[in-house]
């Protein structure tokens, strides 16, 4: 199990090209692959994981945030 405080240094684009769970095996897996909304991703998408809890946690605009839920 990673540290709480670890850097996942993996791209989110890789996530989502190569799970880790098989989509054929696994219900939230394919719920993600299926309704992912690649245009509203674009922009973090070269995220890794690390950088996209760092984006949330501190750099996120709010108004892209709302869009996002919008969406």
């Amino acid at each position: 199990m990673w540290p709480r405080n670890a850097r996942w240094p993996i791209c989110a684009e890789t996530i989502l090209d190569d799970p880790v769970i098989p989509y054929e095996s696994d219900d939230v897996t394919r719920l993600i692959c299926d309704s992912h909304d690649a245009a509203a991703f674009a922009p973090v998408a070269h995220l890794t994981v690390g950088g996209f809890r760092d984006w949330l946690l501190g750099n996120a605009d709010p108004a892209a945030l709302v869009r996002w839920r919008r969406a």
